[in-house]
């Protein structure tokens, strides 16, 4: 996925449940988190939907404009009581802005 860096990450992320999790995010804490290249990370907002079949995980241009080029690591956690599990870690490339 590619990423201009000094903008504000928004993604809306759809829940499909496999095997024997739960059906939905209901009464489970999700939290996400990115990792630039060179070690730093930062906390992304998440809302989940009322329907708790989806969730937004945000981050502000703040933070993403000090990210160097290059790539960023994103994953979402998610505790279910004593079970802790993850999501895929996605790569974000990372690339400028070349109009001032």
């Amino acid at each position: 996925m590619v990423f201009k860096r000094n903008s504000d990450f928004l993604a809306t992320v759809i829940y499909n449940p496999v095997g024997d999790d739960p059906s939905t995010l209901s009464g489970i804490t999700v939290t996400s988190s990115f990792e630039d290249e060179n070690g730093n990370k930062y906390a992304g907002t998440v809302s989940v939907a009322n329907d708790y079949l989806s969730f937004t995980v945000s981050l502000s241009d703040t933070y993403t404009a000090v990210w160097p080029l290059g790539h960023v690591l994103w994953d979402v956690k998610f505790v279910n009581g004593s079970t802790t599990f993850y999501s895929a870690t996605e790569t974000l490339e990372i690339i400028k802005n070349i109009t001032p």
